[in-house]
């Protein structure tokens, strides 16, 4: 199995932290949108669903937020596995990964004499 450098390592919580950075900015002003939770009418089920009616755009848009931002967290961590495990070509790797086989390594361990 290949040993991760340092660098490598670096390049990954450099990655990791702008990408929380970004995802933080990016929820806050999302949430920004979104009603004061505790203000929204829940006294009967018609003013429920008249306050959910009312904020359903922006209800969609931070879903639609977090699946982005998760898509993301998973592209950064596959783009550094894929380099940490030497695979040049991204249609070899997309395809091992999707395969339904289970990926392990070749250890050989060698008996105490």
């Amino acid at each position: 199995m290949k040993k991760i450098k340092l660098n490598t390592l670096f390049k990954w919580a450099v990655a990791l932290f702008i990408y929380n950075l970004v995802a933080k900015i990016i929820i806050y002003f999302a949430q920004k949108t979104l009603p004061d939770f505790y203000r929204v009418d829940t006294s009967s089920l018609a003013s429920l669903t008249d306050s959910a009616s009312k904020y359903l755009e922006s209800l969609f848009g931070i879903i639609a937020v977090y699946i982005v931002l998760w898509f993301m967290f998973a592209g950064i961590v596959l783009y550094f596995l894929r380099r940490s495990w030497g695979e040049k070509s991204e249609k070899h790797f997309t395809r091992q990964l999707l395969s339904y086989k289970l990926h392990t390594v070749d250890c050989k361990i060698k008996p105490n004499t």
